[in-house]
């Protein structure tokens, strides 16, 4: 995983961040479940079929104006 890569380079506030989280396993449990949902929203805002993305509709948020 990245955050993991992260810790062999320089320290930085992010890397500090990702250290305490490997140390905490709530946070390691939530930047893996964090990774997961990134994946799916990939794969699924990235599907086509036909050339269509099936998620362009989801994509779009509606005009607050009525």
């Amino acid at each position: 995983m990245a955050h993991f890569m992260a810790l062999k380079t320089a320290r930085s506030v992010r890397t500090r961040r990702l250290a305490y989280a490997a140390d905490n396993s709530e946070l390691a449990c939530a930047a893996k479940l964090a990774q997961i949902f990134k994946e799916i929203y990939h794969t699924v805002a990235s599907y086509k079929e036909d050339d269509i993305l099936l998620a362009a509709d989801l994509m779009t948020c509606p005009s607050r104006k009525k």
